[in-house]
């Protein structure tokens, strides 16, 4: 009976250690997570109507463009 007792001990002593690892790695795991979504907001575009027409009036140019080079160069 002690021996099993002492095994639950044991046991019960190797599961906290490793929940204390465990929530050492989730907290670095969401640190590093933040740091990333940090670095993404610098190269973030703030989209503007002006800026959504520029874009829409770019694309349909260049568009246009390919369609010409297409069609003079058959």
């Amino acid at each position: 009976m002690e021996s099993k007792q002492e095994n639950k001990e044991e046991v019960y002593k190797r599961l906290i250690k490793l929940e204390k690892e465990v929530e050492k790695l989730k907290i670095s795991l969401n640190s590093e997570s933040v740091k990333n979504i940090e670095d993404q907001k610098k190269y973030e575009m703030n989209l503007t109507t002006g800026n959504r027409n520029f874009l829409k009036v770019l694309s349909i140019s260049v568009i246009a463009f390919f369609i010409i080079y297409l069609i003079i160069k058959y």
